[in-house]
């Protein structure tokens, strides 16, 4: 979590000290494309806000850095309403990652045996 923290910290620094509508949406664009890397390949988010995980670090991570976001780059609120209404709806679903080979149930990384 450190780490990512110390990048949103580094994209909010930015914004704040060079005032450029490039450079805000490039920003926005480059972290649109992170989220979605994470949220696909490394830490999938809960598939509803309701699912009694709400203390692990999956929930603690997507909490910490949608409160970034939020203070910093409010112009991916409308991004965050629309992908946290599609990882809400999900139904039950496998998928298998082909960048990484693992093995997904309803957002969540499963063990294969």
């Amino acid at each position: 979590n450190a780490l990512w923290l110390n990048i949103l910290n580094y994209f909010k620094k930015s914004l704040t000290t060079y005032r450029s509508q490039f450079l805000v949406e490039a920003i926005t664009e480059s972290l649109k494309n992170i989220l979605l890397v994470i949220a696909n390949d490394v830490i999938p988010p809960p598939s509803s806000p309701n699912d009694g995980l709400n203390f692990n670090s999956q929930s603690e991570f997507w909490d910490l850095s949608w409160k970034s976001l939020d203070e910093f780059c409010p112009q991916l609120k409308e991004f965050k309403v629309d992908f946290l209404s599609k990882v809400a709806s999900k139904s039950v679903s496998v998928a298998t990652s082909p960048n990484t080979g693992r093995t997904f149930q309803n957002g969540r990384h499963i063990e294969q045996i």
